[in-house]
Order: C-alpha cells, then structure tokens, then sequence
C-alpha cells in the first residue's frame, strides 16, 4: 500500500481543551460537546493522548451512515486552515484508515488499521437509504437484484423473487470472495435471521 503525505498541523490559536476522563485499559476519554448531536466520547490509548489533546474537537456525523468521527480546525505549515480527524493524526501516512468495529470515536489502535479505499468501503456500514435492509440487495424490474464488488468490479450474482433469497446470496458470495470484516458479515446474517431466513 502506498504512502500519503501527511502534512504537519497545528491547533488554531485559542483552542481550548476538551474534558478528558480516564477509563480503564490505560485509555482516555475526550468529551465532545456538540449543541447537534449531543455529547459523546472519543476514545483513545493513553500513549496517544499527546497528539489528540491540544486540539479541540468537534464532531462530525456522515449522513448515510450516521457514524461518528472527532475531528479539529487545524492550520498547516504554510497557515491555511484544514479539518484534522482524529483517527488520522494516530495512524498519519497511510492511505485510509478503518475502524473495525465500526466505531469512528473508538480511535485506539487495536481498532484502527491502514486500508485501502476499497476495503474501507467494504466495511462501511449499511446506508441509511438502503430500502431492502440488507447490503449488496437492491430492487430491479420488480424484483431483487444481488450484487457484489469483486477488484473493483461489480459481479452480478442474480435477480431473486425475494430481498432475503438475494440476501443470502450476497452473503455466500461475501465469505467466498474474503475482505470483509467479521463484523458486516455478522451484521448481514443478523438482519437474515431477524427476516425469518436460516445463516
């Protein structure tokens, strides 16, 4: 995987600390308050807590997902100002990185890995416009179509009378082709078994 340059921030001036608590594990718990979203707590391993704690951070919520990150106003060297999440100044250089349980405020490092933007894509959580409830089903011509992205590719797997036939599919087809996490797997079997399907 290659290397991005990551460029050297700094906190804006007048940037004043979040609170912090001490969690067990030798973590540390960086409150954010937001007047949208309410207060919520990113998390980090206490050798990390340097690097987060002299910015102010602020949270940011993606639409179709509704996942949570920390991010900061920053300024780079050259003194424009840029948005800095979290999780990127604990794993900097890489091309992306993935919160594995899904958890974009669970930012310690037995959570984080560097990834490609396909697998991070892969391991997104369900959108939430999806209207079949299950991931890589979609309705077409009346029916459910399955699909899955192979390479980058998108491989079609069929047409099925019903979103949990086509569920099922995806989710034979997910374990064959391999890179997805254990957890859209688990969450894809869930959402089969609460439909009234069998694993």
């Amino acid at each position: 995987m290659e290397e991005t340059a990551t460029p050297t921030i700094r906190p804006l001036e007048k940037s004043q600390p979040n609170d912090v608590i001490a969690l067990p594990g030798n973590r540390v718990g960086i409150v954010i308050d937001s007047s949208k979203y309410g207060q919520h707590v990113a998390v980090v391993d206490a050798a990390d807590y340097q690097a987060v704690t002299p910015h102010r951070w602020g949270l940011l919520v993606q639409t179709h997902s509704h996942t949570a990150y920390a991010y900061a106003n920053a300024r780079r060297e050259d003194g424009t100002r840029t948005k800095v999440l979290m999780h990127r100044l604990i794993v900097p250089g890489v091309e992306q990185v993935d919160h594995i349980d899904g958890d974009g405020l669970r930012n310690t490092r037995d959570n984080l890995r560097a990834v490609t933007a396909t697998v991070n894509q892969r391991n997104s959580r369900l959108r939430s416009d999806n209207s079949t409830g299950f991931r890589g089903v979609s309705r077409s011509r009346g029916r459910f179509m399955a699909q899955i992205s192979v390479n980058g590719a998108m491989r079609y797997l069929g047409r099925y009378d019903t979103p949990l036939e086509a569920a099922q599919a995806w989710l034979t087809a997910a374990e064959d082709v391999g890179g997805y996490s254990d957890r859209v797997l688990e969450e894809q079997r869930v959402a089969i078994v609460a439909a009234g399907g069998s694993e």
